[in-house]
Formats: C-alpha cells, sequence, structure tokens
C-alpha cells in the first residue's frame, strides 16, 4: 500500500484542478484495497480512477482519497474474443492488447484518456447519434460491495447514455468480462488512425479538459456557448473550437468552472431544455 500525505489532487485529474488529499492511498491489488477499505469503514472516502471526468473542489481538504491505478492491472485472454479486464488498465492498453490477437470493437474510445473502471461507470461512448458505448461489449462487471466481490451480468448494470447503476453508487468496480469482435489488426488500426485524425480536427486536446461537461444539453445553445467562448481566457471557459467542452488553460479554479456549469444550466431552464451532467463533482 502506498500512503501519500497531503497530496495534490490536480495532479490526477485530466482538468487539473483539485484540492488536498489528507491521506492519498494507492492500493497494489484487490486484497489491499479490501483491507483499506475495512480500515476506514464509515470515514469519509472519495474513489479516484483516471481523473478525467471529474471537477474537484481546488479549497478543500479530502480525508481519504483512494486511487484504483495500481488495483488491477490485469488482462486475461478467455479464446474467441473473450477477456478479463482489470479496472486499474488504460483503455488503449487494452485495445492494442487486443489488436493483436485480432479482435476489437472499442477504437472509438482511443482517445480517451481513461482507465476500464472509470469507463463503465461512466458508459463512455460516442455521441447519441453514433450508439456506440462500452456497454456493448460488456459481459459481467466485478465490482466491491460492503467489501465483498460481487458479479453483476450485464442485464444488472443499469446501463443507459453515458451513465450507469455505478455512477453516485457505493460499488467501487474492480474488473470486467468483455466480448470483442473478430476483426484485423490492421483495420483496428486504421480505425484508430480515423478515431484520432477526427478528435484532432475537432477537439482542443492541447489544454486541459474533461471531454463532454453535459451528457445531455441542447445541441443550439451549447453552439451559442462555444461561439462565445464563456470563461476567462487565462482561467476556466468553454471551447470554441469544440462543443460542450471547458478549457482549463493552467489558472483555473474550480468556482470558475462551477460558475459557468451554473451559466448553461440556467440557459438551459430559461429555453425548457433539458441539461444533464456528465462530470463528477468533489464539492
Amino acid at each position: 500500500m502506498v500512503v501519500i500525505n497531503n497530496e495534490k489532487l490536480e495532479k490526477y485529474t485530466t482538468f487539473k484542478i483539485g484540492g488536498i488529499a489528507e491521506k492519498f492511498y494507492i492500493p497494489q491489488g484487490v486484497d489491499e484495497l479490501q483491507q483499506l477499505l475495512k480500515c476506514i469503514e464509515g470515514e469519509e472516502r472519495y474513489i479516484l480512477s483516471g481523473g478525467s471526468n471529474l471537477l474537484i473542489n481546488d479549497k478543500k481538504i479530502f480525508k481519504n482519497v483512494i486511487s484504483l491505478q495500481n488495483v488491477d492491472n490485469s488482462i486475461i485472454d478467455y479464446s474467441d474474443g473473450k477477456f478479463y479486464v482489470g479496472a486499474s488498465v488504460r483503455i488503449q492498453k487494452f485495445i492494442n492488447y487486443a489488436k493483436k490477437r485480432g479482435y476489437g470493437g472499442l477504437e472509438f474510445l482511443y482517445s480517451v484518456p481513461g482507465m476500464l473502471g472509470g469507463l463503465i461507470a461512466m458508459n463512455a461512448g460516442r455521441g447519441e447519434g453514433w450508439n456506440q458505448s462500452i456497454s456493448n461489449y460488456i459481459v459481467q462487471v466485478q465490482g466491491i460491495v460492503d467489501n465483498q466481490i460481487k458479479t453483476f451480468e450485464k442485464e444488472e448494470c443499469n446501463f443507459e447514455y453515458r451513465t450507469s447503476k455505478f455512477i453516485m453508487s457505493d460499488i467501487i468496480i474492480v474488473g470486467a468480462v468483455l466480448q470483442l469482435n473478430k476483426d484485423t489488426p490492421d483495420h483496428i488500426d486504421s480505425l484508430i488512425s480515423e478515431r484520432m485524425d477526427t478528435v484532432k480536427e475537432v477537439q482542443e486536446r492541447n489544454k486541459a479538459n474533461f471531454g463532454s461537461v453535459f451528457s445531455q444539453s441542447n445541441a443550439k445553445i451549447m453552439n451559442i456557448v462555444r461561439k462565445v467562448g464563456l470563461g476567462k481566457k487565462k482561467g476556466v471557459h468553454f471551447s470554441k473550437k469544440t462543443t460542450n467542452w471547458l478549457v482549463n488553460e493552467g489558472k483555473g479554479t474550480y468556482a470558475e468552472a462551477l460558475a459557468l456549469i451554473k451559466v448553461v444550466r440556467i440557459l438551459h431552464k430559461l429555453f425548457n431544455k433539458k441539461c444533464t451532467l456528465e462530470i463528477q463533482i468533489w464539492d
């Protein structure tokens, strides 16, 4: 178990904003995670996966923060395109691993800087019109409930667009079984290249960001927000290139980000349009 005192959380999020973890734990396996959960039972705790969908209060001290980066980095090939993948595995590593064995399907996630556990919890995917999400390939999910490992069949996971039963729950995902499609390495490489070329063209990836801020929003309103570029040019502002993205120029604050999110919600309410937050907020 690695334990770091008074660790800056901004280092662990793609948005580069965050407070302090009084105790920052990095369990070196599922057993250590279970032991830790037992030791801090009843105390405030926060679970950190890849940090790509997270806004953290930069004025707050969080007592116990648990990083899942080393909980389970294993990949097991069950043959015929079925794999067990640990929650700590970066999605690019798994895509490349499966590609070498002639299986694919998840190339649309290659640009996402996340670990498997977090991607499953948020049911990561492309826009609604594409009908592509990680849940399409899920067979089972393993999670810790009441400090015991439980297996959830896909039908129990309540997957919907950009959400699942694991969001805002006490269940900690430790791994999953996925079923991929037979494909050739060359075709998989072409899909990866196509995806990366697309994001270079349409996404402002050279600055700290979450990815999408809202899982559900009105395109016309978000286009206005994008063109206006709400926010401080040296802090947090809405991207003028990428719809539905907040970017942090490096001097941004939690308060700035929260204020801009509030403005967008007010605009949607004013025009009676649905607006659902995708990112998770630690306040």
